[in-house]
């Protein structure tokens, strides 16, 4: 399959986005900034719907989200789809091939989508004055591993519902406003469950009293009871999360 094409777009040398970016020390870093080679001079656009690259596509570089949101998936041997994650605004693409030189997963904007861009070898051969890039890398890696460990336990719907919402709701600036870009459809394909089981579990949460659901939108009023459901110490984000569904 050929990679879907990414429209190249002018880009701020800094965004309030970049802050966040596990990417950022790389662009910063004045001989990157004087070739013309960081992210932070220029982008990729992807429309709602197109695909950066597709499940075995050659890998040649990786990317960090600007804005938007992005499904990683692969197809398995019945033909079935099976959603691996969703990435976010400061989130990094293509973690799951660092070891590897071609893609180990289909990626699709959900919505339209910013990136940026840095080449493979600046990842795999990084210099020494880029160990901050190093230590953000392993960061981004250690993340990915506890949710794909969290998804992977035997777990209750309600477990891994009050998880994802807690884990979504970590990914805004403002918490009380979270738009969430997938459908139900895709969140019970990640989750492993059925989407009538996604549905019946938020109207359970409702009649309890730990959210509330209008329409596209889920507000979390009880984050300390959907943290001891959701196995969490610890929040996730700021509390009275608004979750808004797309259709």
């Amino acid at each position: 399959m050929s990679t879907a094409t990414a429209k190249c777009s002018a880009s701020p040398a800094t965004t309030e986005s970049c802050a966040q970016c596990s990417l950022s020390s790389y662009c910063a870093h004045p001989g990157h900034a004087a070739s013309g080679s960081s992210p932070a001079h220029g982008g990729h656009t992807l429309g709602a719907g197109e695909h950066l690259y597709w499940h075995h596509d050659p890998m040649q570089a990786f990317y960090a989200i600007r804005s938007g949101c992005v499904k990683s998936y692969v197809i398995d041997a019945d033909g079935t789809e099976r959603v691996r994650g969703f990435l976010h605004r400061g989130d990094l693409i293509g973690l799951d091939a660092l070891n590897a030189s071609h893609a180990q997963s289909s990626v699709q904007a959900l919505v339209d989508t910013e990136i940026c861009e840095v080449p493979r070898h600046a990842i795999q051969r990084p210099s020494p004055t880029q160990s901050e890039l190093q230590i953000n890398l392993v960061q981004a890696l250690s993340q990915a591993l506890d949710r794909a460990y969290t998804q992977a336990g035997d777990y209750s719907a309600e477990q891994r519902i009050a998880r994802f919402l807690l884990e979504i709701s970590s990914h805004s600036d403002d918490p009380d406003q979270l738009e969430l870009h997938m459908g139900r459809r895709d969140i019970a394909n990640y989750l492993r469950l059925v989407t009538e089981t996604v549905s019946r579990t938020l109207t359970r949460f409702q009649n309890r009293g730990l959210i509330t659901v209008n329409r596209r939108r889920v507000t979390l009023l009880q984050r300390p009871a959907l943290m001891r459901m959701a196995g969490l110490e610890l929040p996730l984000a700021k509390p009275h999360a608004v979750v808004s569904f797309a259709a």
